[in-house]
């Protein structure tokens, strides 16, 4: 299957999905979150029993940079409507792989970063890695349900005030 916004390949019974927007740092649009639904739903990561394990990465110094705010500024409040809900629909599907998917985070991951990276079963994070959510100061829910439950109530609600998070042990 052909993805315009990611790259799918499996190796030794272990996919990998790419995130590859990197002259938009990655910025989540329309079409990469049909892409995703695309490539966790209808490909061979569902069905094939050889997969054993999915990876999820990013091409670029970014993970990802969030929503893209210059595809969300042409847009009506349907159409953003619409864009979150594909959103939505491309997050579970993720979720719901019947595989463990491990997201391994090399740099920023803000707002819909965090949420895809949230979709997975575990993280593996670079020290340049950092996780920002600032969808409260621009009045978006954004991963505000996943998050507290991986995190905590108190680190979400400060990464929700527009702080940074950086994990390096």
């Amino acid at each position: 299957m052909i993805f315009s916004t990611l790259r799918y390949g499996v190796e030794d019974g272990v996919a990998t999905l790419t995130l590859d927007r990197p002259d938009s740092r990655n910025a989540l649009n329309r079409t990469m979150c049909d892409d995703l639904l695309a490539a966790a739903t209808a490909t061979a990561a569902r069905d094939d029993a050889a997969v054993r394990l999915l990876f999820v990465r990013a091409t670029g110094p970014v993970f990802c940079a969030g929503a893209d705010l210059k595809e969300r500024a042409g847009m009506n409040d349907d159409a953003v409507r619409q864009r979150r809900l594909a959103g939505f629909a491309a997050y579970k599907s993720l979720e719901s792989l019947p595989m463990p998917v491990i997201a391994v985070v090399q740099g920023p991951a803000i707002g819909s970063g965090v949420e895809i990276v949230s979709c997975c079963d575990f993280v593996v994070a670079t020290p340049e890695a950092t996780f920002a959510t600032p969808e409260a100061t621009r009045g978006t829910i954004g991963v505000t349900q996943r998050l507290p439950r991986i995190i905590g109530k108190s680190l979400a609600k400060d990464m929700d005030s527009g702080t940074t998070a950086s994990f390096v042990t």
